[in-house]
């Protein structure tokens, strides 16, 4: 009888909003062969306003994960590290290389590490599911069309924030007692919904940035349960 293998990971990400990524990569961790997964996100933002971490503290990839180590956030029972960077490019290659020399400047003792890197931008990946975007801006009813680019697309577009923001901004509509506009808060709030309820087995399998996390994270899975033989 083969030992249950427990995956207990952290994200680095680009940002605060996309902390919402922890729980469609708990799901993905399961789904590529571990038993249980629980994820935490590194809240680099609530370091600062504590005094954990001084505010000239880098902001690099391997700054990050030197702040992650040293606050306790990265620890001995961590087995797996996502890291999270917008490839802002149509090709991400520059971003896969640079996530790993990063890992190598850090020179620290870290679990085996997964790159996460959306082509583009993150927001192409919440173009996908026009059902969850209007239920995210409660308007579940709404009937203006969102005018949403075809999965195939998704990689090409040049300016995926600017088009998410102007999806959601058409799918709140304009109506009495509904803002033309959304605050920046709110926005976030709503990307981090569509973060959180992603269908990591619906359309976002065509995309090559998430056929190759999902490669990457089954060959890193694959290694942990070697070792517990």
């Amino acid at each position: 009888m083969s030992k249950e293998l427990s995956v207990s990971f952290v994200l680095i990400a680009e940002g605060a909003a996309d902390h919402g990524l922890v729980t469609p990569l708990e799901t993905l961790c399961v789904l590529s062969g571990a038993d249980l997964a629980s994820g935490n996100v590194v809240n680099f933002s609530a370091l600062f306003s504590s005094g954990r971490l001084p505010e000239s503290s880098g902001r690099s990839i391997a700054g990050k994960l030197q702040d992650a180590v040293a606050t306790g956030q990265i620890h001995d029972q961590i087995n797996l590290l996502f890291i999270h960077r917008d490839a802002d490019d149509a090709d991400a290659s520059s971003r896969y290389r640079e996530i790993e020399a990063a890992v190598h400047e850090a020179s620290l003792h870290l679990p085996q590490a997964v790159a996460i890197v959306p082509i583009q931008a993150t927001e192409a990946w919440l173009l996908l599911d026009e059902e969850k975007i209007r239920f995210a801006v409660k308007n579940p009813n709404g009937k203006v069309d969102l005018l949403l680019p075809k999965v195939s697309a998704v990689e090409s577009l040049a300016r995926p924030k600017q088009i998410f923001e102007e999806t959601i901004a058409r799918a709140n509509e304009r109506r009495r007692g509904r803002p033309k506009t959304l605050n920046k808060s709110t926005m976030g709030a709503i990307r981090r919904q569509l973060l959180e309820t992603l269908d990591i087995e619906g359309p976002i399998t065509q995309l090559s940035a998430w056929q190759k996390l999902q490669r990457d994270t089954a060959r890193a899975i694959g290694q942990l349960r070697e070792a517990l033989s």
